[in-house]
């Protein structure tokens, strides 16, 4: 009868070679499978936003931001191996938020706290929901946000438009607020086109993420039912003058969810809802903020 550690052979063929790997334990297979899995992942979150200058038929400087391609994948297999590529562990005195947590109808007690083996945190749940690959593309181009949605400590609230929204604005995100080509046109230099670039995609970013704490520093409940939240652009640009004392709207009616932006107090409703081990993603089919 063989033993735990029973030896395998796998054959690997190609059209020009075959690899032949023989008696290897199980343990050294099985961390090479995990390895391999979590490894597309791990570089995908070091993807940055390529710049190209160019300039047109006048000699004047232009920047425009390359495509990002993103690797096909099998969204049909999530895997839990991804989380292997960050060791930190969420403290297990932090329950994990659920969104009814938002409106009060949800107590959230330690003892009902259970850690997965592997649970995925809100970098890896992003790269999996196919519909807001646009939107994760930005996200892993903003660095300090990235961190944030890594660390396992932290409890957010993603509300992530799909491809389609992203693709139905007028511009895109890393051409608004600040105005690109007007900066071009009157010839702003390479490091300045850069800079507003850059602003553009964080603000993006962070007015659809919450850091969410349970000392209502971040909500506030304004009737049975709908909340109004804080985004992390907000809390960061927020001035004594603030019309509003947050910029995202939650409501809740019946079993269903919607969010509205302050700014025309639309509801749309929440389409599907990704809970990670450090917060939530909301996929919505509209942006929270437009040119």
């Amino acid at each position: 009868m063989p033993g735990p550690l029973q030896s395998y052979q796998l054959f690997f063929r190609t059209k020009r070679y075959t690899i032949t790997m023989f008696n290897l334990p199980v343990s050294i297979l099985l961390y090479s499978c995990l390895i391999w899995a979590v490894q597309p992942t791990l570089v995908k979150g070091k993807n940055v936003v390529s710049l190209i200058a160019y300039k047109d038929s006048n000699g004047k400087l232009h920047k425009r931001i390359a495509p990002e391609e993103f690797p096909p994948r099998d969204y049909d297999i999530q895997s839990n191996s991804d989380e292997l590529g960050y060791m930190r562990v969420r403290d297990s005195s932090r329950p994990s938020i659920k969104l009814d947590n938002v409106f009060g109808t949800q107590q959230r007690r330690q003892q009902e706290f259970s850690a997965e083996l592997f649970p995925l945190s809100l970098e890896s749940k992003l790269s999996l929901v196919k519909d807001v690959q646009i939107f994760a593309g930005y996200v892993r181009n903003d660095v300090e946000t990235y961190k944030k949605i890594s660390d396992p400590n932290e409890d957010l609230i993603i509300i992530a438009p799909t491809d389609r929204a992203v693709s139905g604005l007028t511009s895109k995100p890393w051409q608004f607020p600040n105005n690109i080509e007007q900066l071009e046109r009157e010839g702003a230099t390479e490091k300045e086109l850069d800079s507003a670039i850059q602003e553009n995609i964080s603000k993006f970013v962070r007015s659809h993420i919450v850091a969410y704490n349970d000392d209502k520093n971040s909500y506030e409940r304004i009737s049975p039912g709908c909340t109004l939240l804080q985004s992390i652009d907000f809390t960061e640009n927020r001035g004594d003058n603030s019309e509003h004392s947050g910029d995202i709207l939650l409501k809740k009616e019946g079993d269903a969810y919607y969010v509205a932006s302050t700014r025309d107090e639309k509801f749309h409703v929440i389409e599907k809802i990704e809970n990670g081990s450090n917060g939530i993603i909301l996929t919505v089919n509209f942006s929270l903020i437009w040119p």
